[in-house]
């Protein structure tokens, strides 16, 4: 359940029979629902003042916990006829003021903050995964610093950091005039304000004030949450020290000198974009296809998501800074490709397979991954395409 759909259940019983004839009523659980889902505790002063008008202090106080009982009353005649089938009750518990809202299960929401909690939940959970893997495999982890790939972050002294893809999003200013709520949206097909600002322009139809760019909203998919229960041991193990930013946040200017590992989508590479440019790989983002462009011509491979099958093509990558730093990419279209490479590219095993098999004597290097699986579990995972970057190719990498 999430605060549209309670939302939603609001509107419906405000427009019932049963709150018909009572705008006060209709006002008292609109408030009553707006501040629990925003985390506070109604107060019988701010009820009195900002529903009522008037102030509590007066000999009328009474009047709060009169106007609560009747509409305690009211939503249980609402539940008995027109509200019988609802998945959703609107509950008041006595001696106090906050909403509860249940169905057959119990208690399910009280206010926004318990999603935040259940995400910090979710992350603190695959942090100790990780903490455990560490402790359970930590010989294996610190193998890793004598693999190719991942020497250079290991054992160069520069400064760590990895850079999770996040998603672009921006208000729905007209929803917002005909509703008095926000809706903050999250369109697949729109990942920056550039994109943002051609997707207005293709319809006349649109208008730019309907649309609001939010700076400090963002959206993080799973895929970089979820593979750091592999990263994280490689990175305590080997003694690293490191931080996480998102891409909206990252600029060459900042971190020219760490060492990055990119682990997201290709739509939220944002300003790292430069990097897939420089390997002359094209992402299209609204058929989510990818052009590869080698020394042996032109490919498309083209994702797609299916509730029975997906099947998403992921770049790997390891290139060189301009400053003895090094550069990571694991980047796909969907969660499952990207959180499989990551897993693939920690474990001392099938690393050791790729650098025996397919890196060779190359260091910095491109591959194109097939990840085929449902939802999130990837069933198979084959290597399409690879290139070495050689030594001539590096010459001229970070020069247009």
């Amino acid at each position: 359940m999430n605060n549209i759909e309670i939302t939603a259940y609001l509107d419906k019983i405000i427009n019932s029979k049963a709150f018909s004839l009572s705008g006060v009523y209709k006002r008292l659980l609109k408030y009553l629902t707006e501040a629990t889902l925003k985390g506070e505790e109604p107060k019988e002063f701010t009820i009195g003042l900002e529903v009522f008008g008037y102030d509590v202090d007066d000999p009328s106080t009474s009047r709060v916990r009169v106007s609560i009982h009747k509409l305690r009353k009211r939503l249980e005649k609402y539940y008995k006829e027109e509200g019988k089938d609802d998945l959703i009750c609107f509950t008041i518990p006595k001696g106090g003021y906050t909403l509860e809202f249940v169905n057959n299960k119990g208690i399910v929401h009280r206010d926004q903050n318990k999603s935040i909690w259940i995400a910090i939940l979710v992350f603190a959970l695959i942090v100790l995964s990780g903490l455990v893997l560490f402790l359970l495999r930590g010989s294996d982890y610190y193998k890793l610093r004598n693999t190719t790939f991942w020497h250079e972050l290991i054992n160069n002294k520069n400064k760590t950091v990895i850079i999770a893809g996040d998603f672009f999003m921006y208000r729905d200013a007209k929803y917002e005039r005909d509703h008095e709520r926000y809706l903050n949206v999250r369109d697949i097909q729109i990942n920056s304000e550039e994109q943002l600002q051609e997707y207005l322009q293709s319809d006349t139809n649109l208008k730019k004030e309907d649309y609001i760019i939010l700076k400090d909203v963002t959206y993080m998919p799973r895929d970089a949450l979820y593979s750091m229960q592999y990263i994280s041991p490689l990175l305590f193990d080997n003694k690293i020290k490191y931080q996480i930013i998102l891409s909206s946040d990252f600029n060459w200017e900042t971190y020219k000198d760490y060492n990055l590992i990119y682990i997201g989508a290709f739509k939220n590479l944002k300003s790292l974009s430069i990097l897939t440019d420089k390997l002359k790989i094209k992402h299209n983002h609204l058929d989510q296809s990818l052009t590869v462009t080698d020394k042996n011509g032109t490919k498309v491979y083209s994702s797609f998501f299916l509730s029975n099958k997906n099947i998403d093509y992921t770049l790997v990558s390891k290139l060189p800074g301009t400053n003895n730093n090094v550069i990571y990419l694991f980047v796909s279209n969907n969660d499952i490709g990207c959180m499989e490479a990551v897993k693939r590219f920690t474990q001392i095993d099938s690393l050791k397979h790729f650098e025996k098999n397919t890196l060779k004597d190359a260091n910095f290097f491109k591959a194109i991954y097939k990840a085929e699986g449902i939802v999130r579990t990837s069933i198979t995972y084959n290597l399409t395409e690879f290139e070495a970057i050689t030594d001539s190719t590096l010459i001229n990498f970070w020069h247009y």
